[in-house]
């Protein structure tokens, strides 16, 4: 048997093979059990193939829905008779059985909501309290040393803006465009975007490199100080002997002129 329920009108018909009953507003006390699928329907007249939204069995213990699903209040994934399991939404582009999703949303465990499958892009703010970025040196591979003191001419290259938007022209923002940015550091990067890590790594590189050339300014300072203090003691020293000298030779001349 199928149920088709339209959307515009409060009753429902059952069809069967034999007989189709249109009935006016109807209410369930009990159960509704349906054996294959349920199609919703927006406007008449009602054809079997021309549902809006169809919510169908297509595997076991697997619920489909074809077209859009809009929920008004609150929608829960798992229960208390399903602990221990897994809850996900999958996200399917084009054709295919019901394990070629394209994005899967899924609480990996207590606390975390992953997104799998993909990227994920939001054309808006996105506001957290803290982000973090997986960095476990056992997910990296080709691992080398990377030279600060390469990044630091090319951070003079790189132009920082003023510049907000087109979409939301009153918000205004500073910092480099991605093609100039990816241009110098990351050439093989999406064209217009710029990947947080290399944001970060290109930073860090760059303070170490002005961190190490400073190190070495100073300590090329302190050699030179050191350098002078130790010539003006010694100029110090033939000073006070030359002054020595000298009072010697006046006192001596002081007493010839008494005689």
């Amino acid at each position: 048997m199928k149920v088709i329920i339209p959307l515009l009108t409060l009753g429902f018909i059952l069809e069967s093979s034999a007989t189709a009953q249109e009935l006016g507003d109807t209410s369930i006390n009990g159960g509704l059990e349906v054996r294959q699928f349920i199609d919703f329907h927006a406007g008449q007249p009602l054809n079997a193939s021309d549902f809006d939204v169809r919510l169908e069995n297509i595997a076991n213990k697997t619920l489909a829905v074809s077209g859009n699903f809009s929920v008004a209040g609150g929608f829960e994934l798992g229960s208390d008779e399903s602990l221990g399991s897994t809850p996900f939404v999958d996200f399917h582009y084009g054709s295919g059985t019901q394990r070629d999703f394209n994005m899967r949303l899924i609480n990996d465990e207590n606390g975390w909501l992953s997104v799998r499958g993909g990227s994920l892009r939001v054309d808006s703010v996105v506001k957290a309290k803290s982000v973090e970025i997986t960095s476990d040196k056992n997910q990296k591979f080709l691992i080398s040393n990377f030279s600060g003191e390469q990044v630091l001419p090319k951070l003079e290259q790189l132009a920082v803006y003023n510049w907000a938007f087109t979409n939301s022209p009153s918000s205004m923002h500073v910092g480099p465009t991605a093609q100039d940015f990816n241009g110098l550091f990351s050439p093989n990067a999406n064209p217009t975007t710029i990947n947080l890590t290399d944001a970060v790594g290109v930073t860090l590189g760059g303070l170490k490199a002005l961190q190490s050339q400073t190190a070495q300014s100073n300590k090329a300072i302190l050699t030179r100080i050191e350098a002078l203090q130790a010539e003006l003691a010694s100029k110090e020293t033939e000073w006070r002997k030359l002054i020595s000298e000298m009072r010697v030779e006046i006192i001596d001349l002081r007493n010839k002129a008494a005689h």
